[in-house]
């Protein structure tokens, strides 16, 4: 994936923002498979827009049975997590075991000890192999320097007594522990320090240095960061807060591999608060604009106010709820919204509930409301935008709109008289934009990170002398890092990738096991496979979704699957059509849409009021203003339907009550 960030963290220092004002453009950056970087606060405003008023007319319609039973089938889906070693020895087959550990005793590195690493340029989209020098060694790192690359030693090695003495353990007691001795049999954690990086990037980690080179090629085999010589001086405070955000994702990959991104990220800024360092401005972006998904996670160029999202959300978690619910969080094995659900579950409290008070909680942060729940006890948020300010000269109004699920519009509306307010909204929303090739169903392989999805159907072939496997596809895949695999086997454990119309064999960060679809197709294709090699037997046929830990997108979508030879024939309309899925999930590609509206009243006394909504997503409700009391009322909009990332419409029609 060129045009991609996975997991960076962005800071802010003042000096830096004056020169974002000077010159700022558009960030397109190359990062390897399972890393989470840290880039220049100057990249921090990304070119993410507010989203504009939608024209479209929300349908409030009875849900459907389909809507319901896809509903159904997502909530009970578990999409596995990878096991990139199990995944190599089986489609790659490297003919010789993989270690887990590839050290049987401790390196045990000394000063002026020198070795190759590999390293990612962010700008030029290759890896460099470079050699670095040990210049420091502590008791729980070791400090490896590119000979060449220019530092202040003096300040890296008081950045690393300090990070031994506080960030390490802050860190450690609160997320728990890394992989420990790890991957190289070591207790220590490696920094590399180097000029490679490139002109954006202030560091990173990737979960593939957790593996045997037989694994990934690019890995460097131990627990380790990377940082920026000429982006991330050792002197600066933003140096310690990169540390601690990427050791957090290095304890979380181990604890929960594929947890989704915006709790990983949203964790790893909270580990810099936690450390009492400052986690930056990233918070105002999303102030400026909060009609973006908080269970989602973007493109490079529109990340900022998701990290800002992610970070609230999880300081507000953690003065809520406490260390030992937060500690829960981290250790949980459900994925994404159901974690905190998980999470929460002996408070009786859930996600939905938490995301619709922290809505409130974002714009008036008040403490005296209520039990305390519409307020931050650490962090002052900047105030929110509304999306629209509605005057007494303007009714009566109609407006149509769209919201992100799990994202909120805010609707000031002032008046000297009650007001009736009615509410038409979507009653339904897509899984995807996408339609099935025929008919209403069809396969969808997950959007998870880091998970390896399959598809499996055993075809007795014996009676024929050739063989075509046909079917259609949609796919819109991380281009170069996540890739489906269509793959056959005689018995069940050895594997082979088949090469099909529109595969690719190229393997620019170690993610292709053989011939793979990757990248989008821009629509329903044909593909054709021969199987002709596997006439005459039995034999397993396969689609395998496999991702890695950072970006996903909507994912591989299948359809009319067929061998003419021997009479097969599935458009997944009536049954399964004897596949066996792990994984993967039939579907109509619709589901019921869930909305959560609120009343905050701003004025002598200010309320909250939860609104009531139909089934059908109605709602009339009358806004009271009380004479010398009420100032102006909010209605707060949220979409509440998970796993999509398709935006529902709405209409909101504003009067006098008469």
């Amino acid at each position: 994936m060129c045009e991609k960030m996975k997991r960076f963290w962005l800071s802010i220092s003042v000096i830096i923002v004056i020169l974002m004002f000077v010159s700022c453009g558009t960030v397109t950056a190359f990062v390897p498979p399972d890393i989470s970087l840290s880039v220049l606060d100057s990249d921090m405003f990304d070119n993410g827009v507010i989203n504009p008023p939608s024209s479209k007319v929300p349908s409030s319609v009875a849900v459907p049975f389909e809507a319901l039973e896809t509903e159904q089938l997502l909530k009970n889906l578990v999409i596995p997590a990878c096991n990139y070693r199990d995944i190599t020895l089986r489609l790659a087959d490297p003919g010789v075991e993989i270690p887990e550990v590839v050290n049987t005793n401790p390196p045990n590195y000394k000063i002026d000890d020198e070795r190759q690493f590999w390293v990612s340029n962010v700008d030029t989209g290759k890896y460099y192999s470079i050699i670095a020098k040990l210049v420091y060694k502590t008791e729980h790192a070791y400090i490896w320097l590119e000979k060449g690359a220019k530092t202040q030693l003096v300040s890296l090695k008081k950045a690393a007594d300090l990070w031994d003495k506080k960030y390490y353990p802050t860190d450690r007691e609160f997320f728990g522990s890394e992989w420990s001795p790890g991957v190289d049999n070591d207790a220590r954690i490696n920094w590399l320090i180097s000029d490679k990086m490139g002109e954006h990037a202030a560091g990173y980690y990737s979960s593939m240095d957790e593996y045997s080179k037989l694994v990934n090629k690019y890995s460097n085999e131990m627990e380790m960061f990377y940082l920026s010589s000429e982006n991330n001086p050792a002197a600066v405070p933003y140096f310690n807060g990169v540390l601690a955000h990427e050791f957090a994702h290095m304890i979380q990959w181990y604890h929960h591999s594929n947890q989704a991104n915006w709790i990983d990220e949203g964790l790893a800024e909270l580990a810099v608060q936690i450390n009492g360092l400052d986690p930056g401005l990233k918070r105002i972006r999303f102030a400026y604009n909060p009609d973006i998904q908080l269970n989602s996670w973007p493109e490079l160029d529109s990340a900022t106010a998701y990290y800002g999202a992610a970070y609230m959300f999880m300081s507000y978690y953690l003065d809520r709820f406490g260390k030992i619910a937060t500690q829960a969080l981290i250790s949980s094995t459900s994925y994404s919204t159901a974690a905190i659900d998980e999470a929460l579950k002996d408070k009786n409290i859930t996600f939905n509930q938490v995301f619709a008070d922290w809505t409130i909680a974002n714009y008036i942060n008040n403490s005296n409301i209520g039990n305390g729940e519409y307020a931050y006890r650490t962090i002052q948020p900047t105030r929110f935008k509304a999306c629209q300010k509605i005057q007494p000269s303007d009714y009566p109004i109609d407006i149509t709109d769209s919201v992100a699920q799990y994202g909120t519009d805010y609707i000031e509306i002032s008046g000297h008289t009650d007001l009736e307010v009615k509410f038409t909204g979507d009653s339904t929303v897509g899984l995807t934009a996408v339609t099935a090739h025929s008919g209403k169903y069809m396969w969808w392989g997950g959007s998870n990170n880091a998970s390896d999805a399959t598809l499996t159907r055993t075809f007795d072939l014996s009676g024929a002398e050739k063989a075509t496997l046909t079917f259609w596809t949609s796919h819109d895949i991380e281009e170069g890092y996540d890739y489906v695999f269509v793959e056959a086997s005689v018995d069940g454990k050895h594997w082979t990738t088949l090469q099909g119309t529109n595969t690719v064999i190229d393997n620019p960060n170690g993610a292709n096991y053989g011939f793979g679809y990757t990248g989008t197709n821009n629509g329903w294709v044909q593909e054709k496979i021969n199987l002709s090699q596997y006439a005459g037997n039995k034999v397993q046929i396969r689609f395998e979704y496999i991702t890695d830990a950072g970006l996903t997108k909507s994912g591989f979508f299948l359809d009319d699957i067929a061998i003419p030879e021997i009479g097969y024939m599935s458009n997944v309309e009536k049954n399964n059509g004897g596949w066996t899925a792990r994984g993967f999930v039939r579907n109509a590609n619709i589901l019921p849409q869930y909305w959560s509206i609120q009343l905050i009243t701003v004025g002598l006394t200010t309320t909250v009021e939860k609104l009531p909504v139909t089934q059908n997503a109605t709602g009339n409700w009358t806004v009271h203003f009380k004479k010398d009391d009420t100032r102006y009322t909010v209605l707060v909009i949220s979409g509440l339907t998970p796993i999509t990332l398709e935006r529902p419409s709405y209409k909101l029609v504003v009067n006098i009550k008469k």
